[in-house]
């Protein structure tokens, strides 16, 4: 689809109508002014250009242009209405009429130049060339075109052609220069070099008339005469045919004047094309600018809303853990149940055998098989129970620590309060000392004021300060031991988590083992093993056989993906990058969506193949951005997502109790005769 169809899809003419016709009441109640006061012209609707002073004629051309763009309907719009107003209210701005000029009578002077006519691209003639060899057919040989090249390449031509006749080489060459100014300049260098030697055009027309041209060559530049041939001079012919077949007769005069016009209407397109390109520049320059505020405005909005979905999440979380936490126990109950069924059938059995013994062999056989299955069933049952109370002692264990490291911070927040009041108690001892120490100096001084009450006191209270420092000293003892005791209480915590966490993971690492082996325990939930990192196959199969008709599909394929596969772990591939988010000291690692090579992948096979590959890319920089080789994980496909312990063990516990139910009865065979 074009550019115009997209234009016209977007909007409707109706809108285009109306914004035209508000414009021009703008323009006409002059509320959008038009004329400057120096009786140029300016656009309202364009306020942002540098240019703000118009003749008519280019006024009208820009309203034109942008009214019949692609820059949407509201510029579209208002510079229709601008050149509608142009022609209605300002065309006397526009320029005048050249107006007739009355010619005389009498009769036009007439001025007769005496053009020299060259031949154009300009040509050298080389005449008296040595040919006085003869080959064994008699013809005569001489130098060839590189040859003269070579010896007037201080001219710098562009070539050069020998004249061959019937008997062979004439002695006649043609050199060719370069078409324009410094071309000129190099024949007319040429040409000069030949008169300096006394070999030009009049040298070799007195020696022809004598018939005496000697051993040195003749040139000069192609004229008039050369091009159109002198029947007096044998084997011109072939010179005019080489001239006439390379180049045409000009003026310089005229070639100058070609050239400078052909200048200036270059000129002229290249100024119309940099104030196409500047207007166009301005509005995408608005456009960045709009996207930008947009951009800024879309990024606050993820922001809250990720916090709304975090909290969700967490929610969901405690949620998830008080349904699990009953979902086992009811799994338990049906576990049980299942178990005295399978007892009360082992019991049928036994007395079957006791009634039948014909049937005995028979008997004997599905006993054990159903005591395989159950023995079966027993260990995945046992399997089902110690999963079930490694979980429950894991999250005791997180309780308890969290718990603990609670009352440990809390120890040490009062140890740091006693700290800091024992440190303001003995900042209150010092400044009673000294305040002792003025008492006393000032009873020395004033023996019968202070003889008998300040100096008690302070030693009074002096004395209680210090009892007290002790007292806060024997607490600071205490606390310091307490927080030597917590960091022993963290260390054994941390080390009973890691050990926690390992055993949780050797859990998950045994229930993929399940999974991986029995695919169809987890089915009934959605529950899968996945392979993170990996590419998925389906998209390139189906773009390859589309696109790949005439070829062997299945093997460009196949080698198309072997190479993508090999460079997404090749840890050089660099595809990611670090960019800032929020604040300044938060960054993100994110996909380079300009990589070239995802680019060409792109567009050599397709959207999907494409999306392939960037999945493949995420997971493998999430899971495995070191190794750099998939990830088998277990994976809820119904919730997208990498699916808990207690999910996956719930599952295996559906599974079990579903095969103890749909486990095969037992058959009796009739016995012969009966």
């Amino acid at each position: 689809m074009s550019d115009d169809e997209d234009f016209h899809g977007e909007y409707s003419e109706d809108d285009f109508d109306s914004i035209e016709e508000e414009s021009l009441k703008l323009l006409e109640s002059k509320k959008a002014v038009v004329e400057n006061a120096d009786g140029t012209l300016r656009c309202p609707f364009s306020p942002n250009r540098k240019k703000q002073s118009y003749l008519y004629k280019d006024l009208m051309q820009h309203a034109e242009g942008v009214a019949n763009g692609k820059r949407g309907t509201e510029p579209a719009g208002r510079h229709s209405a601008l050149a509608k107003y142009l022609k209605t209210h300002l065309s006397a701005k526009a320029s005048p009429p050249v107006q007739r000029v009355h010619k005389l009578d009498l009769a036009a002077p007439q001025r007769k130049d005496d053009m020299d006519l060259l031949v154009w691209p300009w040509c050298g003639v080389v005449y008296n060339i040595d040919n006085s060899k003869r080959c064994e057919t008699g013809k005569r040989v001489g130098i060839g075109n590189s040859e003269i090249k070579d010896y007037f390449k201080v001219f710098n031509p562009e070539n050069a052609s020998v004249c061959w006749g019937p008997s062979g080489h004439m002695g006649l060459a043609v050199v060719f220069f370069r078409r324009d100014l410094i071309g000129y300049k190099d024949a007319q260098a040429f040409e000069k070099h030949f008169i300096e030697a006394g070999h030009g055009r009049r040298d070799w027309e007195l020696a022809n008339q004598r018939r005496h041209m000697g051993t040195g060559l003749y040139g000069w530049l192609a004229r008039k005469e050369d091009y159109e041939g002198r029947k007096e001079i044998q084997n011109d012919w072939l010179l005019t045919k080489i001239l006439k077949e390379s180049g045409d007769l000009k003026d310089v005069v005229m070639l100058v004047q070609e050239l400078t016009s052909m200048h200036e209407q270059r000129v002229r397109n290249l100024r119309d094309t940099l104030t196409a390109k500047n207007e166009d520049f301005e509005i995408l320059l608005h456009e960045v600018e709009v996207a930008r505020r947009r951009a800024d405005f879309i990024k606050e909005e993820l922001g809250k809303r990720h916090k709304r979905e975090l909290e969700q999440v967490k929610r969901a979380a405690q949620e998830s853990t008080v349904r699990h936490a009953r979902v086992m126990q009811e799994h338990n109950v049906k576990l049980q149940a299942s178990m005295e069924l399978f007892r009360r059938k082992c019991k049928e059995l036994e007395e079957m055998e006791q009634q039948n013994q014909v049937d005995k062999s028979r008997l004997d056989v599905q006993k054990e098989e159903n005591q395989r299955h159950l023995d079966m069933i027993n260990q995945q049952s046992e399997k089902q129970r110690k999963y079930q109370a490694h979980q429950v002692m894991l999250i005791q264990k997180h309780e308890e620590e969290s718990k603990d490291l609670a009352q440990v911070i809390q120890r040490m927040t009062l140890r740091l309060a006693a700290k800091q009041q024992a440190e303001i108690e003995r900042q209150h001892m010092e400044e009673i000392e000294e305040s002792k120490k003025f008492a006393e100096l000032a009873e020395s001084f004033e023996p019968a004021a202070l003889a008998s009450g300040n100096a008690e006191e302070l030693a009074r209270e002096l004395k209680e300060v210090r009892r007290k420092l002790a007292e806060f000293e024997e607490q600071m003892q205490s606390l310091t031991e307490e927080l030597e005791t917590g960091h022993t209480t963290i260390t054994s915590l941390s080390n009973k988590e890691r050990a926690a966490t390992d055993e949780l993971e050797q859990a998950r690492k045994a229930t993929l083992e399940i999974l991986e082996e029995y695919p169809e325990f987890g089915a009934e939930d959605g529950i899968y093993v996945k392979s993170m990192g990996e590419i998925d196959e389906a998209p390139w199969f189906r773009e390859c056989k589309k696109r790949y008709i005439n070829a062997d599909w299945g093997l460009v394929c196949k080698t198309k993906l072997s190479k993508w596969t090999e460079k997404i772990k090749n840890p050089e591939f660099h595809c990611f990058k670090t960019v800032q988010v929020g604040q300044e000291d938060e960054w993100e690692r994110k996909l380079d969506e300009n990589n070239k090579d995802l680019l060409a992948l792109k567009r050599q096979l397709g959207e999907e193949v494409h999306k392939s590959v960037v999945t493949a890319l995420k997971e493998i920089e999430e899971w495995n951005p070191s190794g750099r080789y998939p990830i088998r994980v277990a994976w809820n496909w119904k919730k997208d997502r990498r699916a808990a312990l207690s999910e996956i063990i719930a599952s295996l516990g559906n599974a079990a109790i579903a095969g103890i139910k749909t486990a095969p009865p037992v058959k009796r065979r009739r016995l012969s005769g009966t």
